[in-house]
């Protein structure tokens, strides 16, 4: 029965953490908005070279990437 309630919990916990996490991340996305960046988020393709000068294309994962504002 321990068993099954702390999977239970762990559960639980977990989720309620990533939870937070989303909700916090929403705001910091919102308030950059807000003070005029434009925001990216998810993926950015990163075109690059390798050693043998044939095109690679990354595919990086951000959660926040800024490309301009007003300071």
């Amino acid at each position: 029965m321990n068993i099954k309630r702390d999977i239970y919990l762990n559960r639980l916990i977990s989720s309620k953490h990533n939870s937070m996490i989303k909700v916090v991340m929403g705001k910091i996305l919102n308030k950059l908005r807000i003070k005029g960046y434009s925001v990216d988020v998810g993926q950015v393709i990163l075109n690059t070279k390798n050693s043998e000068d044939k095109s690679q294309r990354k595919h990086l994962e951000v959660d926040f990437m800024l490309k301009d504002g007003i300071i």
